[in-house]
C-alpha cells in the first residue's frame, strides 16, 4: 500500500510539472505571439515598413518561442535555459530600441484608440502639431500627440453612442433627425 501511494504521488507530481509547463508556456507564447503578429501584420500590411528591424524582432520573437517549448519539455543543458532567460528581456527591450517597430506600435495606437503620436506618417502627411490642429482635433504638448476621436471619445465619456457610419454622436443624429 505504501509503494502504491508514493507511486501514486509521483505520477500525480510529474503530471502537475508537465501541467505547468504547458500553462506556462502557453501564456509565454500568447505574450510574445500577440506582439509578434502585430508587428508582422503591419509590416506586411504596407511593406514598406517590412525592413530588417522589423524581420529581426519577428524571427527573435519565433526563436523565442520555440526555445521555450524545446527548454520545458526536451533536456537541454543549464547554460542553454540560462541563455534564453537573459534573451526574453533583450527582446522585450529591443521593442524602444528598434524604430521601425516603435513606428509599427504607434501606428496600432493610432489606429485603435485615435491618439496619434508627433512623426507619425500617414499618406503624404507627418503626425505634427500644425496638422492636428488644422484638422481641428486637440493637442497634446505634454504627450507629443494628437487625439484624432476626440468627438468619438467625448460622446461616449457623456453617455451616448458614437455612430461611426454617421460619423455622429447618437443625440445629434435624433436631434438631426
Amino acid at each position: 500500500m505504501d509503494t502504491f501511494l508514493t507511486n501514486l504521488f509521483l505520477i500525480l507530481k510529474k503530471f502537475l510539472i508537465i501541467l505547468v509547463k504547458l500553462i506556462l508556456c502557453t501564456i509565454f507564447t500568447i505574450f510574445i505571439g500577440y506582439w509578434v503578429a502585430l508587428i508582422g501584420t503591419l509590416g506586411i500590411a504596407d511593406i514598406k515598413h517590412l525592413d530588417w528591424q522589423i524581420i529581426f524582432y519577428i524571427g527573435f520573437g519565433i526563436f523565442l518561442i520555440l526555445g521555450a517549448w524545446i527548454n520545458s519539455f526536451f533536456k537541454t543543458p543549464d547554460k542553454i535555459k540560462l541563455l534564453f532567460i537573459i534573451l526574453f528581456p533583450i527582446w522585450f527591450f529591443s521593442t524602444f530600441l528598434l524604430h521601425s517597430v516603435m513606428s509599427a506600435i504607434a501606428e496600432d495606437t493610432c489606429l485603435d484608440t485615435g491618439l496619434c503620436s508627433e512623426g507619425l506618417k500617414f499618406g503624404n502627411d507627418v503626425m505634427s502639431k500644425e496638422y492636428c490642429l488644422k484638422e481641428g482635433k486637440k493637442w497634446d504638448d505634454k504627450r507629443k500627440e494628437c487625439d484624432m476621436a476626440i468627438k468619438s471619445r467625448t460622446c461616449r465619456e457623456q453617455g451616448y453612442e458614437w455612430i461611426t457610419e454617421k460619423g455622429k454622436c447618437s443625440h445629434e443624429i435624433i436631434r438631426d433627425w
